[in-house]
């Protein structure tokens, strides 16, 4: 299972529709942002969270990351990506 959160409810649709259509993908996305959506999930539901090229937009991080910890089954990972300014040269 997959779930998602996207800030923008255009985006957000076009990330479920494609999770829709996709056979054997179930997941849903929630319009939002992080971690206010994290009240909308069940603690220890998830295997994995992937940070990818979002927490600099995030106001506390802390916060996200305590939020995403709260989340994870035992022995689950939180995965932080982030744009390096090696990508831009």
């Amino acid at each position: 299972m997959y779930v998602g959160v996207e800030p923008n409810v255009d985006d957000a649709n076009v990330c479920q529709d494609l999770l829709d259509s996709t056979d054997g993908v179930e997941g849903s996305v929630l319009v939002g942002k992080w971690p206010d959506c994290a009240s909308k999930l069940h603690d220890k539901q998830f295997d994995v969270i992937l940070f990818i090229h979002c927490l600099y937009h995030v106001v506390d991080v802390g916060e996200a990351l305590d939020e995403a910890l709260c989340l994870l089954k035992p022995q689950g990972q939180v995965i932080v990506f982030i744009v390096s300014y090696k990508m831009f040269y």
